[in-house]
């Protein structure tokens, strides 16, 4: 099984479209047998699409995906869980052991992701503290 997760450094993306890469795993008897990065920042909508199709993905893991790329993509067979944020590695391995689902939000260290609605995740690169 293919699977592609748009990335930002070692997040999950927040948004399908504006990756700067995207991360293509393979995964064999419950194990990554292989990964490779494809540098996405300079692609349009309907090139990243093409990109899934391109590597025979079957699930993309995403934060967001509009409603045009959604429709194109699932048109596609390809499954989609989205509004995932998190470390790439966490989330992959969820994915894995077949506990991640969508609205999955990782706070602070390992396990402490919930669903929506409880705690929500707050991007390394985002400070909310008062300057």
């Amino acid at each position: 099984m293919k699977v592609a997760i748009p990335i930002f450094g070692r997040w999950v993306s927040p948004r399908f479209s504006f990756a700067s890469e995207m991360l293509i795993v393979t995964i064999e008897k419950n194990k990554v047998v292989s990964r490779s990065k494809v540098i996405t920042q300079l692609f349009v909508p309907s090139q990243l699409i093409n990109q899934l199709s391109l590597f025979e993905v079957e699930v993309l893991i995403c934060g967001g995906v509009e409603g045009f790329c959604h429709r194109q993509i699932e048109s596609m067979g390809i499954s989609i869980i989205s509004d995932v944020a998190g470390d790439v590695n966490e989330v992959l391995e969820l994915f894995i052991k077949g506990k991640l689902v969508p609205g999955y939000r990782i706070r602070g260290g390992k396990g402490s992701g919930c669903r929506r609605g409880r705690r929500f995740f707050v991007p390394p690169w985002i400070s909310t503290k008062d300057e």
